[in-house]
């Protein structure tokens, strides 16, 4: 549902597992759970030595989930009902603009260079492409072959894609072998091919198969080799900045007022700074990997109570601070006019605790103790957590925050 993927396989130095028992999380239930953690440490391969994005190459469901490749055709009488998919697929089905990305820094390592060089590419009137999306790798290589029953080829091919070319119909062979008479037949009752043009899956309507012409136009580009009429682009996509690229959201609505507190240091008075931010990239209510670290600057208001300029503020260095000292838990002491807040969260987050879907834009505050006769600066950055090897990634824009904190007289 998230355009986001994850791989999990096993160790390849044995050679039996034992199915009957159920695989622990790969980083066990917890970060406490030291028992669960060094059980997955045992069972899952570091390596990655299997390609899982050559095969799980979109973000169709069919691609996705191998249960669906169970149940791929569907007629709609008693004959064959046991192949209907029913109401299996999810209610929500990733666009193909929306995001597609492997989350794994090792995984993303290990096969960064294949993830890429890989295209997503859509045929304009191809009759395969008002229900599918296809790419460079398998499902347009391999699994539109098969469904359609047709070679491999392009015109003209270099050395490499011939060479690849010849082994991905020997690849193909041994499945069409396996095929029984009544997968093959054909007329009323066939399932071979078993995706057609006319009715998608369903082949009770007696569809025709998809013509010599129209393959070869979607191997060519399958092969890449078809050029612009493919329409290639970039099948996984990155880790946007918030705020950035294909990620428009950005927070809004700050105000700032003081506050009374008591508390045991001190302090009686203290600001509330309040903002409003939906994490929207995607499409996904559910999506909870934005957080925001706050940088506050306490100075000397001035005689003149002069506007304070964009260089008085925290500066995004400050924000990105990897050297300060923890003061208390996530704020950080930089300088002695400047602390850092990391991770804010939406108001009400509740840690290790699912994310509620958002039906619009959460509220998010934090209280900053405050003492008279001071200004206080302050920079608020969103950053996104890419669990890839990009790691973190910062917004760009400025979101600055000030308020002069007088004293009574």
């Amino acid at each position: 549902m998230t355009g986001e993927i994850a791989f999990l396989d096993g160790r390849k130095d044995r050679a039996v597992f034992d199915w009957s028992n159920s695989f622990p999380p790969p980083g066990g239930q917890s970060y406490g759970d030291t028992i669960g953690r060094r059980d997955a440490e045992a069972l899952y391969d570091k390596t990655f030595a299997v390609d899982c994005v050559s095969c799980h190459d979109n973000k169709k469901p069919t691609v996705i989930d191998p249960h669906i490749q169970q149940a791929r055709v569907g007629y709609f009488d008693s004959r064959a009902r046991s192949f209907s998919l029913g109401n299996f697929l999810t209610a929500r089905i990733a666009r193909v603009d929306l995001p597609f990305r492997v989350i794994g820094s090792g995984y993303v390592s290990t096969h960064g260079v294949s993830m890429a060089r890989a295209k997503a590419f859509a045929i304009k009137g191809h009759p395969c492409f008002a229900c599918h999306s296809l790419t460079t790798m398998e499902s347009g290589k391999r699994f539109a072959a098969d469904a359609v029953a047709m070679p491999a080829g392009v015109k003209d091919p270099t050395l490499g894609q011939s060479v690849g070319i010849v082994q991905e119909n020997a690849a193909l062979q041994p499945v069409q072998d396996h095929r029984t008479d009544w997968a093959s037949t054909s007329g009323d009752g066939r399932i071979m091919p078993w995706m057609v043009p006319d009715h998608g899956g369903n082949l009770s309507k007696g569809s025709s198969r998809l013509t010599a012409a129209e393959w070869d136009q979607l191997s060519e580009c399958a092969w890449e080799n078809g050029g612009k009429t493919c329409n290639y682009r970039p099948l996984f996509t990155g880790c946007p900045a918030p705020g950035a690229g294909a990620d428009t959201f950005v927070p809004f609505d700050f105000s700032i007022a003081p506050m009374t507190m008591a508390n045991t240091d001190g302090f009686q008075s203290a600001l509330h700074l309040t903002w409003r931010y939906l994490n929207g990239y995607g499409d996904v209510p559910e999506r909870d990997d934005v957080r925001f670290d706050i940088a506050v600057r306490e100075k000397e208001i001035p005689v003149a109570q002069a506007p304070p300029a964009t260089t008085d503020y925290p500066s995004m260095a400050d924000v990105k601070a990897t050297e300060a000292s923890p003061s208390l838990g996530s704020v950080f002491k930089l300088r002695n006019d400047t602390l850092l807040l990391l991770n804010a969260s939406y108001s009400g987050h509740r840690k290790w605790s699912d994310t509620p879907p958002a039906k619009g834009p959460r509220s998010y505050s934090i209280t900053i103790p405050a003492v008279c006769g001071k200004r206080y600066l302050i920079r608020v950055v969103p950053k996104r957590f890419c669990f890839d090897n990009t790691g973190v990634v910062y917004g760009h824009a400025d979101h600055l925050v000030d308020y002069d904190f007088p004293c009574a007289r």
